[in-house]
């Protein structure tokens, strides 16, 4: 039996959910992709913060993307969203429409 999301898109490989919401199975939602193209588009909470690839660390808010299983530090911010638009702008730019935002475009 195959997963609803594949059916609509009449595929047999992997589909990622453009809003990450996997009961949201519109057309417009899901798109095929691979499976690192998947991992990119995941959501995690990393230490304190609840914004994606920031964490506190000796009081200051940093910010890291991981790219081809290596993390890539990106800087120290003075407050925590500014460490989240530092990850954004690295995820836009190394991830295109696959890239999972703390803040909407």
């Amino acid at each position: 039996m195959k997963s609803l999301h594949r059916e609509i898109l009449k595929v047999s490989g992997r589909v990622d959910h453009k809003d990450g919401d996997g009961l949201n199975n519109t057309s417009a939602n899901l798109r095929t992709c691979t499976a690192k193209q998947n991992r990119m588009n995941q959501h995690s909470v990393i230490g304190r913060s609840s914004f994606k690839g920031v964490h506190l660390h000796r009081g200051k808010w940093t910010a890291r993307i991981q790219i081809d299983g290596k993390r890539k530090h990106l800087g120290y911010f003075p407050s925590e969203q500014e460490a989240a638009v530092a990850y954004d702008i690295a995820a836009k730019h190394r991830f295109g429409e696959f890239a999972k935002l703390n803040f909407n475009p």
